[in-house]
């Protein structure tokens, strides 16, 4: 997850975030999405990255959200194959929905 100290800055663990992933630009455009809405932030540890590919090769912390099983598969998928997974934080009490949101490269 790229900008840990900002979120860590913003929220900590007990905040609810929301979750884009944002795909690579390749034989298609590229797009960002809304993966999941207000999602439960437990732990969040400063450092990541390494020899991975994708998003994960470029983490620059480590979260660990409250997630169903499902959620948790989608979102190591996206992790592996995404280039960036990015943590929103909520303002306190925000339950708000917006629903499926995406933006492609060709909306821009």
């Amino acid at each position: 997850m790229a900008g840990g100290e900002a979120l860590s800055q913003l929220g900590g663990s007990g905040a609810h975030v929301d979750v884009l992933v944002s795909t690579e630009r390749g034989d298609s455009s590229g797009r960002t999405f809304l993966a999941l809405e207000d999602v439960e932030l437990l732990d969040l540890r400063e450092g990541g990255g390494g020899d991975s590919e994708g998003a994960a090769g470029k983490a620059t912390a480590t979260a660990t959200l409250r997630v169903t099983l499902r959620q948790a598969v989608y979102l190591t998928a996206a992790q592996n194959f995404a280039r960036e997974v990015r943590l929103l934080p909520r303002p306190p009490g925000d339950r708000g929905r917006a629903g499926r949101t995406a933006v492609g490269a060709g909306d821009l």
